[in-house]
């Protein structure tokens, strides 16, 4: 189950990865390109502002869920435990 979590983490983190790089890319070209294009920029900016604010929120609540789930997880198997060992 950790393995599948962090794939799932590690996706997140390559995605990411992959848009501040094409972020910093499409900066660097902004400077030499026609202001129609900074106009576009100018556009998505906010955008892309706003997606990172929101997989930051995702990634948290997610992490406090799937925490959750495992102390909860942990609890039940720990009392299972418990029982055969009395049992």
């Amino acid at each position: 189950m950790n393995n599948k979590l962090q794939d799932v983490a590690d996706g997140f983190t390559d995605a990411l990865s992959e848009l501040a790089q094409l972020r910093d890319e499409v900066k660097v070209k902004i400077h030499l390109a026609s202001m129609d294009a900074r106009t576009a920029w100018a556009d998505l900016q906010p955008r892309l502002h706003e997606l990172d604010h929101k997989l930051e929120e995702v990634n948290h609540v997610a992490t406090q869920s799937l925490h959750a789930a495992a102390v909860s997880l942990q609890a039940k198997l720990r009392r299972l435990r418990d029982d055969i060992a009395q049992g």
